[in-house]
């Protein structure tokens, strides 16, 4: 009996990571929708891996296509570029819409162009709770 009940809380924290990742990419581009504490978090772990993926992949095929034109190095400097560029706006999405949970204004969100500053402001998304739905 122990080990169908521990089948059962297996099947469920999948379960909940499953719905978790569904959430999450379902508004990945959007500013205007709202994110929980949890889904503000889960999102900046994501967007650090969909951007290494992207920077791989964009340096990988640039490589193999324009290898004999660039320098090796320009070729990552283009990849490392692109992959900061949809870093940067995958963030500026996810704190839009943790904005939009506190019911604050997104102009806030240039707060992370700040340095310093940006550290603490991102620390504050994290903790302060959400609106109640």
């Amino acid at each position: 009996k122990l080990y169908w009940n521990k089948l059962g809380l297996m099947k469920n924290i999948l379960l909940w990571i499953k719905e978790r990742i569904r959430l999450t990419f379902s508004d990945i581009f959007s500013f205007s929708a709202t994110a929980s504490r949890g889904d503000f978090f889960t999102m900046i772990i994501i967007s650090l891996f969909i951007t290494w993926i992207v920077a791989w992949i964009v340096g990988a095929v640039l490589s193999f296509v324009f290898a004999p034109i660039f320098p090796k190095s320009w070729i990552g400097y283009i990849s490392f570029a692109l992959a900061i560029i949809l870093f940067i706006y995958l963030q500026l999405a996810n704190v839009c819409r943790r904005l939009n949970d506190l019911g604050k204004d997104r102009w806030l969100a240039f707060l992370i162009f700040i340095p310093g500053l940006n550290i603490l402001f991102e620390l504050y998304l994290l903790i302060i709770p959400g609106k109640d739905k």
